[in-house]
């Protein structure tokens, strides 16, 4: 399905919920169940860049004058938030002046579905994005593309 748009642009994915079922999910840890049990192993292998294990799916990259990291909502933050840091410490602000940040599931949100989730997320990040200076931080969601 999304190959015609693949082939033709850039496409960089984050793992969400319906890509990975773990005991590090918080959604499974919260409510004992999520979306069917999946266990990210068919979306590793079909978006390799993700990383090498299930248990790390998040990864950097820049494009252009915007240096974008792809943070996992489905995994414990303590590691990615040694990741994040490590990695901007290497990016050269002033060819790279933008800092992107997205996330499957949102950190800053009045109401959501997943409130717990979110104010989980907003205390472990937003420290780390204040600090890192982190120009935009986004929640990611489906492309829907005209057929």
């Amino acid at each position: 399905m999304i190959q015609p748009l693949a082939t033709a642009l850039p496409l960089m994915v984050t793992v969400g919920n319906h890509e990975i079922d773990s005991s590090a999910n918080r959604e499974l840890d919260m409510t004992g169940g999520d979306s069917g049990g999946e266990c990210g192993v068919a979306t590793l292998k079909r978006f390799p860049y993700l990383g090498s294990s299930v248990e790390k799916m998040w990864y950097s990259f820049d494009y252009g004058s915007v240096h974008v990291v792809m943070l996992s909502s489905e995994h414990p933050s303590t590691p990615q938030v040694a990741f994040f840091q490590n990695d901007l410490a290497s990016v050269n602000r002033s060819a790279t002046p933008w800092v992107l940040a997205l996330l499957h599931r949102p950190p800053f949100a009045s109401v959501s579905k997943n409130s717990n989730i979110s104010n989980e997320l907003a205390a472990a990040w937003h420290p780390v994005f204040v600090e890192a200076g982190v120009d935009m931080v986004r929640k990611m969601q489906w492309l829907r593309c005209p057929v």
